[in-house]
């Protein structure tokens, strides 16, 4: 399953994905990580009301680098603008940015 572009966490409720099922990073297209079974909050409403569930946690395992965050912003910005000639122009960045470490611009897209 791929991600919307700009997700690079994701946590669907326990058992909602097979153990075998992969998840790819919206943000690089990497495959993401996995805790099975957590026991938290997953937003900011049930965190302030002191309640929990259980939930998978996914994360990329690259979401803390500087790249990635970069990445992200350009992602934002362009789904941002009203402009499909700056939209287009971010894009080239965003394949720039994910080639310069690796990563297959194409998964992501």
């Amino acid at each position: 399953m791929q991600l919307d572009r700009t997700q690079r966490v994701y946590t669907p409720d326990a058992g909602e994905h097979d153990d075998d099922e992969v998840i790819y990073c919206g943000v690089c297209g990497n495959k993401m990580e996995v805790d099975r079974n957590s026991n938290g909050a997953t937003s900011w409403m049930e965190a302030m009301s002191k309640k929990s569930h259980l939930h998978d946690y996914y994360w990329c395992p690259d979401k803390d680098e500087v790249w990635h965050h970069h990445v992200l912003d350009l992602q934002l910005e362009q789904k941002n603008t009203k402009s499909p000639s700056i939209a287009a122009l971010i894009e080239q960045d965003i394949r720039s940015q994910l080639s310069s470490v690796g990563k297959d611009s194409q998964k992501n897209g």
